[in-house]
């Protein structure tokens, strides 16, 4: 799924929140990694 630039800074915002790595919060989320980054 392509994301315009709100739903990143949306997804960034919410993993910086949710106080897990990376790893865990794209499994739980079950997205990419880069999406991430």
């Amino acid at each position: 799924m392509k994301r315009d630039e709100n739903q990143k800074m949306a997804l960034v915002e919410k993993w910086e929140r949710s106080s897990l790595s990376v790893r865990e919060f794209c499994k739980s989320e079950d997205n990419s990694q880069k999406s991430v980054y």
